[in-house]
């Protein structure tokens, strides 16, 4: 359905083009805070400090099972004593 302004022009025509050129700009303006703003670099530095935490939590997990679990030998020595 096309509505004719005065000059031949439809309406959507003049709607739609300013739109798409605002599209473009934001789309550039996007790109370029993203690239020059250092955006990729806290992205990594992030990513190092996840993987960091998860490397910490797991070596404390390893200590609590090491000094709570593998070094019980109290059902070992019963064992023994028994013998």
């Amino acid at each position: 359905m096309k509505v004719k302004t005065g000059r031949g022009h439809s309406l959507f025509k003049k709607i739609i083009l300013p739109l798409i050129l605002v599209l473009v700009c934001q789309s550039v303006i996007f790109f370029c805070a993203t690239a020059y703003g250092g955006v990729s670099a806290t992205l990594n530095q992030n990513a190092e400090n996840v993987l960091t935490e998860r490397v910490i939590n797991q070596k404390n997990d390893l200590e609590n099972k090491f000094n709570n679990q593998w070094s019980d030998f109290s059902t070992t020595s019963g064992a023994i004593r028994q013998i």
